[in-house]
């Protein structure tokens, strides 16, 4: 399959979009679409899984573009379509999928009805459209459903395959691609319809023949007979046992590993995890004494009278240092008030004997003084005030001092609770910012219930197992003494030849299945390890066991699996879909069978450094015939460096609104 062009109308955010893709003209095979986050990226991947099977991954499925919806009049519809155009064997295709939707009277979307045709183009040029009943198998032949996600990636997805990969998961996806890309699910049918597995299924081939022999007045016969469906029966429902337990123990394997990975890391940081703890003690204790001074402080304060000295001091400072800068003491005569000048007035005469008569200069200078003379002298009242003052501010002294000085012990215990604060900071970067000695706790706690499980699920399978012996040996002995029975009869000679004959050939395809699928898987295995090595240049490899458990390891590294990076394991995710294809276009010995396949992703580029950027852009358009790239718009300059010669088409997003994105 070869993507022509794709074309959107009304498809979310893209009112009217076309694009023509690269078809590997001058070696350029690769188109890249360059956009910000949320213009419409995944929406566009969306749309070519929408146009095939009529599905989204959306949470709201109105597909309609919102500015569309908005301007419809109720009762009026309008449609979101989706157009395909590809290439697959010898003929061209379009594919359409129409939706209708309509707004009713309350102002809300309904959906109505959905369309899906296909139009065929022959080599001739002579074009068809396909009957309505054809439309399913042809998009299966073209790209069956549970393959097109490995064709058409977006970067959650790819993360999350990433994810599920260092967690040992998958197995069986990566197990069901690989057997349906590389034809071993045609195999695994015909092995399925001839007889199913260890015990034969009654509506196979065998089972029919098992069923056909005539047993009438052969009491034996039908005992036999019963015998060998009876263990058909039970052998099947023991493989799907036994299969479920592997599963359940390599799941066990797995948790158990990944657990004890993280009680190495834990086990390093406990002394960090002790100091914390007794860090935490040092800075409950300083805040404790913190939180004492403070009380303290608040003592100082108990009485009214040292509450209201200690607001009045700036005041009672003020006023000092007025009376000080002010002459007051030189307009007064101490101990002399109001009464004694009135009296020498009246009486003319001063105390020294000087005769004081009206607007002579004596009379008028007492008479002037008399004017701003108090009652009492005011050096007096001064004096007074001072003193008062003096001894406010010496009881005070002791209060200022106390609280500066716990003041002082308040401001070294929140310097000691920062400091301390800090270093446990950087203790929980180091162990990821948790409680090391809980988190050990509870993983040797999950590593005990795998244990457990393990050792339950082991126990168990071994019963299944020798249950599974004994039922196939019983199996033998009856269908053995059947057929010493049935051979006296000519009809059940015929039925016993045609089942002998049935009976071989799933044995030969199961032999064969087999041994192709451990060629297939090993190989496999080397393509994507030397993918791997050209994206992700280190010592680590990949196998793959038997059940298509992805595992990372360090060669020549004996402890087990390590963990992975989030690159790394996008890397192996990169090398697996890159080697299942590489290994599908090799396995078309026949050139003009030979298929090509696309690769439709939106690249997770930001999980790598540009080296590596560097090298998955040149490994990708070598391996599959077409490669589509949507790409932010922050590593758009790498992926145009990097990919400029394989770069056929190129676009952008261009935002016009919220609700609306143009491609350019």
């Amino acid at each position: 399959m070869l993507l022509k062009s794709v074309t959107l109308n009304n498809f979310r955010q893209f009112q009217d979009a076309h694009i023509d893709f690269a078809q590997g003209i001058d070696g350029k095979n690769v188109t890249i679409i360059i956009g910000k986050n949320g213009s419409g990226k995944t929406s566009l991947a969306q749309a070519f899984f929408w146009c095939l099977y009529g599905e989204t991954s959306f949470a709201d499925k109105i597909l309609l573009n919102r500015k569309v919806a908005e301007n419809l009049s109720p009762n009026k519809s309008a449609a979101v379509r989706v157009e395909l155009e590809l290439r697959h064997g010898v003929f061209e295709y379009l594919l359409r999928r129409k939706q209708i939707y309509k707004k009713n009277a309350y102002d809300q979307i309904r959906s109505e009805s959905t369309r899906f045709e296909i139009q065929q183009k022959d080599q001739t040029g002579n074009t068809k459209w396909l009957d309505a009943t054809d439309l399913e198998y042809e998009v299966k032949r073209i790209l069956p459903r549970e393959l097109a996600r490995y064709f058409f990636f977006d970067g959650e997805r790819i993360e999350k395959m990433g994810q599920d990969v260092s967690a040992g998961k998958k197995a069986e996806e990566f197990a069901e691609a690989v057997k349906r890309l590389l034809g071993l699910s045609g195999m695994l049918s015909a092995i399925d319809h001839l007889g199913g597995g260890s015990g034969i299924k009654r509506n196979s081939v065998i089972g029919k023949y098992e069923s056909d022999f005539d047993a009438a007045g052969d009491q034996k016969i039908r005992d036999f007979t019963a015998t060998i469906e009876r263990c058909d029966s039970e052998l099947t429902k023991l493989e799907d046992q036994i299969k479920n337990l592997n599963e359940e123990i390599k799941s066990a394997e797995n948790r158990k590993s990944e657990k004890e990975r993280e009680i190495g890391q834990h086990e390093s940081g406990r002394d960090l995890q002790t100091r914390k703890d007794q860090l935490k003690k040092e800075i409950e204790a300083a805040e404790n004494r913190k939180s004492q001074k403070y009380k303290e402080i608040c003592q100082c304060f108990n009485s009214p009278p040292t509450l209201n000295s200690f607001f009045s001091v700036w005041m009672i400072d003020r006023a000092l240092k007025l009376l000080q800068a002010q002459n007051m003491l030189t307009n007064d005569i101490p101990l002399i008030n109001a009464q004694v000048i009135e009296t020498l007035l009246n009486q003319k005469k001063c105390l020294c004997g000087t005769d004081l008569e009206e607007n002579q200069n004596a009379y008028e200078t007492l008479k002037k003084l008399l004017e701003s003379i108090p009652t009492q002298a005011i050096s007096m009242e001064i004096t007074k005030f001072k003193t008062e003052a003096r001894m406010r501010t010496s009881n005070l002294t002791d209060v200022l001092g106390q609280i500066l000085e716990k003041r002082k012990e308040i401001s070294l215990s929140e310097d000691e609770i920062l400091n301390k604060t800090e270093e446990i900071r950087r203790i929980d970067d180091q162990l990821g910012g948790e409680d090391a000695a809980q988190r050990i706790r509870t993983l040797h706690s999950e590593i005990s219930e795998c244990e457990k499980s393990l050792s339950k699920n082991r126990s168990e399978l071994e019963s299944l197992i020798r249950r599974q012996t004994e039922l196939q040996s019983e199996k033998s002995k009856a269908d053995t003494e059947r057929q010493k029975l049935t051979n006296q009869d000519k009809n059940n000679r015929n039925i016993e030849i045609c089942r002998a004959y049935a009976r071989k050939i799933h044995q030969i395809l199961q032999l064969e299945y087999k041994d192709k699928e451990e060629k297939t898987r090993i190989q496999l295995q080397d393509t994507i390890n030397s993918i791997f090595k050209q994206i992700y240049a280190s010592d680590l490899q990949l196998s793959i066991d038997s059940r298509y458990n992805v595992s990372v390891s360090v060669m020549d590294y004996s402890n087990g699996d390590i963990e992975t990076s989030t690159a790394q394991s996008i890397s192996v995710i990169f090398a697996f879909i890159s080697g299942i294809i590489k290994i599908a276009k090799e396995s078309h010995t026949d050139a003009e069978d030979s298929e090509p396949y696309p690769l439709v992703m939106d690249a997770p580029f930001s999980s790598f450094d540009k080296t590596r950027i560097g090298t998955i852009c040149k490994v990708l358009p070598e391996i599959t015939d077409q490669v589509i790239i949507f790409i932010k718009d922050t590593d758009g300059d790498l992926a145009e460096e990097y990919l400029r010669e394989k770069i056929g088409n190129q676009y952008r997003f261009e935002v016009k609104d919220e609700l609306e994105t143009s491609i350019v």
